[in-house]
């Protein structure tokens, strides 16, 4: 009974809607939300669930220690923390 005036509604107010893509992209860099990604990266490398999450848990704390965040890392600093990180 509600869905199509939902819809309708939520079409509007997105045909409406603005973002702000430097915010939106600063956001997104300024946390550890990769985190996850990387660990799963590292599994799907072969690395064992508990220890993918030891290694991003430790470049984690790192990156936070020095101020500094996934994206701003190299492939040789990743590589230092396990040589399952490559180019791909």
């Amino acid at each position: 009974d509600t869905l199509i005036p939902t819809l309708t509604i939520f079409a509007d107010m997105l045909s409406k809607m603005s973002l702000n893509k430097t915010r939106l992209l600063d956001a997104a860099q300024g946390s550890y939300v990769l985190a996850t990604d990387i660990a799963d990266y590292l599994v799907s490398q072969g690395v064992p669930f508990r220890e993918a999450h030891r290694i991003v848990s430790a470049l984690s704390q790192d990156l936070a220690a020095q101020g500094r965040q996934f994206h701003e890392l190299t492939l040789e600093e990743y590589k230092r923390a396990s040589p399952f990180f490559d180019v791909d």
